[in-house]
């Protein structure tokens, strides 16, 4: 009775080798499946890559060159701001000096104001 057991055993060993290659089979074409994929996703993501590198590097030229073409601006703007900085500096004084005297012309008629009351209210009537 031990034979028929064996034989039995042999056969359904042998069916599972087969279902094994099978399936080592399968997991291979899968697996050249998956690398073709992945081989495919990254020649695609370096084409990404090299069009932002180009994108990027056009966007830097036109900002070098706006940059360019403004310069002559810039330059013309600083001038004018460092000339009426130093144009305020030298009206600075004589600025100063008519506010005081503006505000000492107030005052001293503010004063003659007050006196020429005081004067009214101590003169007897």
């Amino acid at each position: 009775m031990a034979e028929p057991d064996s034989a039995l055993s042999l056969t359904i060993l042998r069916e599972l080798r087969s279902d094994f290659r099978e399936q080592q089979d399968l997991l291979s074409g899968l697996t050249a499946s998956q690398r073709r994929i992945v081989e495919t996703m990254e020649r695609r993501f370096e084409h990404v890559d090299q069009q932002l590198k180009a994108t990027a590097e056009a966007t830097d030229r036109r900002f070098e060159h706006a940059d360019q073409q403004l310069k002559p601006f810039n330059e013309s703007i600083n001038r004018r701001f460092s000339n009426m900085e130093h144009q305020m500096r030298d009206i600075a004084p004589d600025l100063e000096l008519m506010l005081k005297s503006e505000l000492m012309g107030g005052l001293t008629n503010f004063e003659m104001r007050i006196e020429e009351r005081i004067a009214e209210l101590e003169t007897p009537k």
